[in-house]
């Protein structure tokens, strides 16, 4: 058993050339990134006292300025060229840390020019240091993130799994379009190439894929059950995961590479395992609804002519009503009603908006291409019915359907439904229940993750959605 699993990637303390070869170049990659930012800092430095000459930062704060920047972005993966820095979820993560640096740097030169008198920090320095720094380093990282990509051609995920979970492993996969290979093992060893029922081009058990070439495996994903592996190969992947090699399940794979949950992976115990409450009683909860109120009364004062001219054009463009009125599921399930600008012609139809819809007017589509069909929902948030960020509103008669046929549906109610969302941004609109599936999937992963940074990246993709009109 041990001989047939010290074979290529599966033996931790093999060193063959390629498993080297991999190794150092991301070790290369990474102090490559590493002075590639220490660069840029100078060059931040340099292009903040080059626009505002008559600034006098202290020197602490020049020395400090580098190593908060640069440690921002360790923290969201700035540094794990596993990362892939050219995703969006990536972009706003990468935003928010070298926002939030420059935000700790604002405030400590403040207090530094507080006890030094002969320091004259300018107000606007550190945030220009912050901009230049922030659009120096997205810039690299989207062009090695680019030539990393091409680059691996070579490399391939080992699937262990059999049945239909890695079926449905692979085809959730050949529809996201990554860039890596998949090949497939039995878990158990022995297994002949054909056996069972998994998926087509299967390769036998693990001892046959490994021989036949292990270098290039990027990671392992278990599609099947634990009690499906034999005791010496739990140990293997065990000690290979706390190697270089992840080996993730596959809700794991899911909420990792695709920032959803696999309702297949939820089970009963889960919903406790995961710390659900944070989601109701977390102190982040009460100052979100704090914002909230704070937010959506500033908004509709300050866009009142706004909303109402985008009332009128609604009027005008076809016969009916400014306002769209539905009653939808909010916070543990309790119905309200909805307010949002009409975008369609008065009159029945499907349920769904599908793409082309001849329902939409003129108006209307440009008001859903960039979301401000929404705007009146601020009247919601400010009720307390919605909040600005949550998983989407449904229609109450949609809901009543889902709950029969999704597991697990009611789990979204536990937090109020919102403008905006992590399904949203990721997802777009729905047309049927295989949509509402694949949005769910995505409410679930903001539930176990609900928190400020979530949000805030929620914001940065929505703000994207809005500028490149790419709402429905």
């Amino acid at each position: 058993m041990n001989g047939m699993l010290k074979t290529g990637v599966l033996d931790p303390c093999a060193t063959t050339a390629g498993e080297g070869r991999g190794w150092a170049s991301e070790k290369r990659a990474c102090v490559l990134l590493v002075l590639l930012d220490f660069l840029a800092s100078g060059l931040s430095v340099l292009a903040a006292f080059w626009l505002l000459p008559h600034s006098e930062p202290d020197q602490a704060l020049l020395v400090l300025s580098p190593v908060l920047l640069m440690g921002s972005l360790y923290v969201v993966g700035g540094y794990d060229v596993r990362t892939d820095f050219r995703r969006l979820d990536y972009f706003s993560e990468h935003l928010i840390a070298v926002a939030g640096a420059g935000a700790v740097l604002t405030l400590s030169t403040y207090l530094v020019s507080s006890y030094h008198e002969i320091a004259k920090p300018s107000r606007l320095f550190i945030p220009v240091l912050a901009l230049v720094f922030l659009g120096v380093t997205l810039t690299v990282r989207r062009r090695m993130g680019a030539v990393w990509r091409r680059n691996r051609g070579s490399e391939w995920i080992l699937v262990l799994g059999s049945g239909e979970r890695a079926q449905r492993f692979k085809e959730d996969y050949e529809r996201a379009g990554l860039e890596w290979h998949l090949r497939f093992a039995s878990p158990a060893l022995g297994v002949e190439p054909g056996e069972g029922k998994g998926p087509r081009g299967g390769e036998g058990d693990v001892r046959e894929v490994l021989e036949s070439g292990g270098d290039g495996c990027r990671m392992v994903v278990l599609a099947c059950r634990m009690e499906e592996l034999e005791p010496a190969l739990v140990e293997r992947l065990a000690e290979l995961h706390c190697g270089q090699t992840p080996v993730l399940t596959v809700p794991a794979f899911y909420e990792e590479q695709w920032r959803r949950v696999e309702i297949g992976g939820v089970e009963p115990e889960w919903l406790f395992e995961c710390e659900f409450r944070l989601a109701q009683g977390a102190p982040f909860s009460q100052l979100k609804r704090i914002f909230d109120i704070v937010f959506s009364l500033g908004a509709l004062v300050v866009l009142a002519p706004v909303l109402l001219i985008l009332g009128i054009l609604v009027a005008l463009d076809s016969p009916g009503g400014a306002l769209f009125r539905q009653e939808r599921t909010g916070l543990r399930g309790r119905p309200f009603t909805v307010y949002k600008f009409r975008t369609m012609v008065v009159g029945g139809g499907d349920v769904y908006t599908r793409r082309g819809d001849p329902r939409v007017t003129r108006v209307g589509r440009w008001l859903r291409e960039t979301r401000l069909d929404e705007l009146p929902q601020l009247w919601n948030v400010l009720r307390g019915e919605m909040s600005l960020i949550g998983p989407r509103a449904e229609w109450v008669r949609c809901v009543e359907d889902y709950a029969k046929t999704i597991p697990h549906y009611h789990l979204r109610h536990l937090v109020r439904p919102g403008i905006t969302g992590w399904a949203q941004v990721n997802y777009g609109y729905g047309e049927g229940r295989e949509d509402a599936v694949a949005k769910f999937q995505y409410d679930l992963y903001y539930l176990r993750y609900f928190s400020l940074k979530l949000d805030l990246s929620i914001l940065v993709k929505t703000v994207y959605t809005m500028l490149a009109r790419r709402g429905r």
